[in-house]
């Protein structure tokens, strides 16, 4: 294994390059199906001020997979 500083004559990058990018991708991606997750569960409690079947549905959420809007008990 060549030294993480070592230039990749493939790239042109060096070679612990390609893993940060990977990491950093990685961490970016994951925070942004977060922040996805938290306004669909934001939009759903809007719906439901104004739908009952709605309300039901965010109000009795699946016991197996509480955090997931989109099932309901």
């Amino acid at each position: 294994m060549p030294h993480p500083n070592a230039i990749n004559p493939a790239t042109g990058k060096r070679f612990a390059w390609e893993a940060e990018q990977r990491e950093k991708n990685g961490a970016a991606l994951k925070a942004a199906r977060q922040e996805i997750a938290l306004l669909e569960r934001q939009q759903k409690a809007f719906e439901a001020r104004e739908r009952f079947m709605t309300f039901i549905k965010f109000t009795m959420p699946d016991p197996e997979d509480p955090n997931d809007v989109t099932r309901s008990k």
